[in-house]
């Protein structure tokens, strides 16, 4: 299990929900290569994984401490690695090492501050946008939201 600190910010503000709901659009994104705010993590109609279904994702689970202030996430490697395999299947060659994805996961967590369970959906697919039938020299990209 990854744990990862949370800086001691305010627990809430006025804007947040008490039950730790956010909307979707707010937030933060793995995309394109950087950190970026969910409304800037948008793909075209025209991307290939969006015509063809060519993605995979994973589901991983962190479950936030209250006594320790700390956010567990559950075997996040082991998730990249079925990913992996995943994305082996269809053609994909993604920048992102195991290893990168995993820093990347606890990077996005701590920036967005979260104290509360949650979930992290990481996304690898068909980045080009184009209706040509192939898996073969197409773009691969991740992205990664919670």
């Amino acid at each position: 299990m990854t744990q990862i600190e949370i800086s001691k910010g305010p627990q809430a503000t006025p804007s947040q929900p008490k039950s730790g709901a956010t909307p979707i659009d707010e937030g933060y994104a793995y995309f394109e290569g950087n950190i970026v705010p969910m409304s800037e993590a948008k793909v075209s109609v025209a991307t290939h994984a969006l015509q063809y279904g060519t993605a995979c994702f994973e589901g991983i689970r962190g479950y936030w401490n209250e006594q320790q202030q700390q956010l567990y996430i559950l075997k996040m490697r082991e998730h990249y690695e079925r990913m992996a395999a995943s994305w082996n299947v269809l053609h994909m060659r993604p920048s992102e090492s195991i290893e990168d994805l995993c820093r990347i996961t606890v990077e996005l967590l701590r920036k967005q501050e979260l104290r509360q369970n949650t979930y992290v959906r990481p996304l690898t697919y068909k980045s080009s946008c184009t209706i040509r039938l192939t898996l073969q020299e197409l773009e691969d990209a991740v992205a990664i939201y919670a």
